[in-house]
């Protein structure tokens, strides 16, 4: 089969949608499938190197305009459209809602072949952070819903259309895009691949745990305000006020200055540390080396920091109702939590008690992290060729 994935962008140690495209890619080529993944160029001009992979990658041209990032303007692209019909795809999986998105949409319809849609994240979330008004100022409504109306075209538009979670399907399609549709639930996978590469001895619970006077907190990701990063700043205040020594590292690209500055204002400089992007050897020995990964997002819907993280031994605290939640069985790979930062201080201080006084039941609780089933990328990929092959063969029939 040949199989076309569409992206907004592609630099795979950045973000989890990159991630997950980067590993479905892999997994087919694995497979005997032929892969060929269609994005934006990198406006932000980082290097990269499409020949090492073993899929083609082909990069959309970019367009600036004055005060705007520069956008692909994919309609008139001529070489991103003969390089799709070389091809000649069996399927278009289409990993954005934007303009990428969109483009696959509509070229699946003139080829004649299935689209697949996959909502990753809650938008909604995204562009009410961002927002530079009250939530019910007008201005602001009107912005939620221009924002709104490409995602809803092209999730309405695909043939099949799939989330990461049940929180994606319900506050992002059902909520945010009002879309009443059939939604195939297909979560993330996790690379076990990584995990038995690192340098990180699988079988240790311990002798990596370099403080065992303190709770050391972890956060991998993107650090930004739709990330809920200001919330875990609050989790730390209280916890500086309980005189519970801790350190809270957070490794993602950041916004070092702005992050710095919150940190001093609120007293925790000796205790916050941003570390910046990380290979996943570095990342590895954090997970295993931390005791809690404190991951207050609403805005991710299936992340895979959160299985990275158990899978090293490391206790998940998450907000209630939100798609990491869904990860989450309470007492034996982390706890689901009200969106409170007393809720989420009270049960690091439980866990630094543990830590600190009864060893063997934190080891235990670690243990139970580590022994969580979580669904390999061959699974994953697996669910997503019965979705295409069906729909291919009711197409071609």
């Amino acid at each position: 089969m040949n199989i076309a994935l569409v992206s907004d962008t592609f630099y795979p140690t950045v973000g989890g949608t990159e991630r997950v495209v980067l590993a479905l890619c892999n997994e087919y080529v694995k497979m005997g499938h032929n892969v060929a993944l269609f994005v934006r160029d990198d406006y932000e001009k980082r290097p990269y190197d499409d020949s090492v992979y073993p899929f083609k990658v082909v990069r959309a041209k970019m367009h600036k305009f004055p005060f705007y990032p520069p956008v692909p303007l994919t309609g008139c692209d001529k070489a991103l459209k003969e390089a799709l019909y070389d091809f000649k795809p069996d399927v278009m999986h289409i990993q954005t809602q934007f303009e990428m998105g969109k483009w696959g949409v509509k070229m699946a319809k003139k080829l004649n072949i299935p689209s697949v849609v996959t909502c990753h994240t809650n938008l909604w979330c995204l562009f009410e952070n961002n927002a530079p008004f009250s939530k019910n100022n007008p201005i602001h409504k009107a912005i939620l819903f221009i924002n709104n109306m490409m995602p809803k075209y092209v999730a309405k538009h695909a043939d099949i259309l799939t989330a990461v979670s049940e929180s994606c399907k319900r506050d992002e399609i059902q909520r945010s895009l009002k879309l009443d549709r059939e939604v195939f639930i297909v979560r993330n996978g996790f690379d076990y691949t990584e995990i038995n590469s690192s340098s990180v001895d699988e079988n240790s619970i311990s002798k990596d745990i370099p403080d065992f006077n303190r709770i050391n907190l972890l956060y991998v990701g993107r650090i930004a305000s739709h990330k809920n990063i200001d919330f875990s700043f609050k989790v730390c205040s209280v916890l500086k006020k309980r005189c519970i020594p801790f350190d809270f590292t957070l490794a993602g690209l950041d916004k070092r200055d702005r992050y710095k500055t919150k940190a001093e204002a609120l007293g925790l400089s000796d205790n916050v540390h941003c570390i910046g992007i990380q290979k996943f050897d570095v990342l590895a020995k954090l997970y295993s080396s931390s005791d809690v990964f404190l991951f207050p997002s609403i805005y991710d819907t299936d992340g895979l920091v959160v299985k990275e993280a158990n899978k090293f031994g490391t206790i998940a605290l998450v907000v209630k109702d939100t798609g990491a939640s869904e990860q989450i069985i309470d007492g034996i790979n982390g706890y689901a939590l009200d969106e409170d930062e007393n809720a989420f201080a009270d049960k690091i201080e439980e866990l630094y008690r543990l830590k600190t006084e009864h060893f063997d039941q934190y080891l235990e609780l670690r243990k139970g992290c580590k022994n969580k089933p979580i669904p390999s990328w061959t699974d994953i990929a697996t669910q997503y060729l019965d979705l295409y092959q069906n729909k291919y063969s009711n197409a071609t029939s």
